[in-house]
């Protein structure tokens, strides 16, 4: 989880700075949209909303890391207190003997 989170967030940013450089260009620009090993020739307005819809599913992706992190980590916390309980257990039985 710890890796996966930055490298979302680096496309994020990486997706607004592209988009962010593409307003200012004239709608007369020629831009390329890479696609696997290719490029596309399209006009500034696609590019723009393509880069959006990249940056939503940024954080789509964002929020979902965020809810499992938080999972594990109850998930984790709940083990420990049942780890715990049982020691306590443990150490009450061999008292009692």
């Amino acid at each position: 989880m710890k890796l996966c989170e930055p490298v979302v967030k680096t496309g994020k940013h990486k997706y607004q700075l592209t988009e962010k450089g593409s307003t200012s260009l004239s709608e007369h620009t020629r831009v390329y949209l890479s696609v696997g090993r290719m490029f596309l020739l399209t006009n500034v307005q696609y590019m723009c909303e393509d880069l959006k819809a990249k940056q939503e599913k940024c954080d789509k992706a964002i929020e979902l890391l965020e809810k499992k992190k938080a999972f594990l980590q109850k998930s984790l916390k709940d083990q420990e207190d049942g780890r715990e309980l049982v020691k306590q257990r443990k150490g009450a039985d061999l008292v009692a003997k």
